[in-house]
This record gives C-alpha cells, structure tokens and sequence, in this order.
C-alpha cells in the first residue's frame, strides 16, 4: 500500500464544524487489501470520531483537509462513502481515506502528525504511517 505525501497542511480551527483529513492509498500489490482501522499519531487537542473509505476513480478530486458544511466537493465525495473497518481495496485500487475529526478546546490550537491505517492482506497486517501534518488553528493561517 503506497500513497501519502509529506509536509503540513494548516487549516483556521471550525469551531463546532466537522473537520476532515484525509489521504489517498494504492494497492501497489498484486493482492487485495482489507482496511482494518485508521488512528491518529501524535494528536494534540484533536480527537477522531470516525473515518471513512472513498474510492478514487481517474481524475476524480479527493479530500485532503477541509469541513463538509463549506465544501460542494467533499459532499459530493460523501455520497460514496463506506465505513474504513472492513473496507476492501482490490490490486491497483486507490482509496481516499478520510477521518472526520473535532477540535476538543476551540480556544486552543490542535495538531496530529497525521494519520496511520492498519490494513490486512491475507492473514498478514499491516500500517501505513502518513508523514502530512495537519494543524488547526485558532487564527488564520496565513498570518504564522
């Protein structure tokens, strides 16, 4: 399972909104893959409450960072949604994994060092650790 880029993405916290990180996997294999659960890795005043399997078709956009009440593109996406638990990504699938996150303390800053999936092929498992930070601001980020 490849997929993932590096770096930080920063996004001013929502106050309240459903918040979304997500990243985009392959199967680079020649075995299907079952996503077993997705966590996040060093948070900070941030906690998952669900995540959720997209599948990518070719030229299709994909969620990276954002919230469902200020983005058509991501409730578009939403419509095809599945639970992560369980899902399955066939040889050359790629998936869009998407955590729904909330900020614990609006008044305070939250980060996560990203996102890691524990995925299963045959009876062998597995994780995938992304390397993109993501920061949720209490002001705009420009400004940091």
């Amino acid at each position: 399972m490849v997929g993932g880029g590096t770096g930080e993405i920063c996004t001013p916290n929502q106050h309240g909104k459903t918040m979304l990180m997500g990243d985009v996997l392959t199967v680079s294999g020649t075995t299907a893959v079952s996503l077993d659960s997705a966590y996040l890795q060093d948070e900070r005043n941030v906690r998952l409450e669900a995540a959720w399997a997209v599948p990518v078709e070719p030229k299709q956009t994909v969620v990276t960072m954002g919230s469902l009440e200020d983005s058509s593109m991501a409730q578009g996406l939403w419509a095809s949604k599945h639970p992560l638990a369980g899902y399955e990504v066939q040889p050359g699938g790629t998936v869009n994994v998407i955590l729904e996150v909330e900020v614990v303390d609006p008044l305070l800053e939250g980060s996560t060092a990203g996102m890691a999936v524990e995925y299963s092929s045959g009876s062998r498992p597995f994780v995938t650790k992304a390397k993109m930070a993501y920061r949720f601001l209490t002001t705009n980020c420009v400004n940091r």
